[in-house]
């Protein structure tokens, strides 16, 4: 399917770009997650923290986080 090498990794860096505000938002808490626990927290207790807005993430219809953040106050 690939010719070589380089073209699996430029399709791998189109596919990075190509993100929704959902996918930047969950991976900054992932982000925020690991930090934690890089300094000894729980990751179980970081998470806790997290839960509802990645269920309010997932399930929104605003088209970027803009909206999102408008659509809970």
């Amino acid at each position: 399917m690939y010719d070589n090498f380089s073209s699996r990794i430029n399709i791998n860096k189109f596919a990075e770009m190509v993100k929704t505000w959902q996918d930047k938002r969950i991976n900054a808490i992932n982000r925020k997650i690991k930090k934690g626990v890089a300094k000894g927290l729980s990751a179980q207790d970081i998470a806790e923290n997290y839960i509802e807005e990645h269920f309010n993430i997932c399930n929104s219809k605003a088209k970027n986080k803009k909206e999102y953040k408008a659509s809970l106050e």
